[in-house]
């Protein structure tokens, strides 16, 4: 569910309980540059996302080619 929803998770192994979720909205003007960045922190999670950078790279990279404007 978590994967359908589009939802990332990073933890740290010393900490695997303590999970960062983090969500992102769709952009919210014309151009695709402006969107929210929502983040739940359970169990006393530090951080940012730094684990799901790639993942959110590439769904950055889906999204353009949906749009036709990746450039390839």
């Amino acid at each position: 569910e978590i994967a359908t929803r589009e939802i990332l998770v990073d933890w740290q192994q010393q900490f695997p309980q303590a999970l960062l979720l983090q969500t992102f909205t769709k952009p919210i003007f014309g151009k695709p540059t402006f969107f929210f960045e929502i983040i739940e922190r359970r169990c006393q999670a530090k951080g940012f996302g730094e684990g799901n950078f790639r993942a959110l790279f590439e769904a950055i990279e889906r999204e353009q080619n949906k749009r036709g404007s990746l450039g390839m």
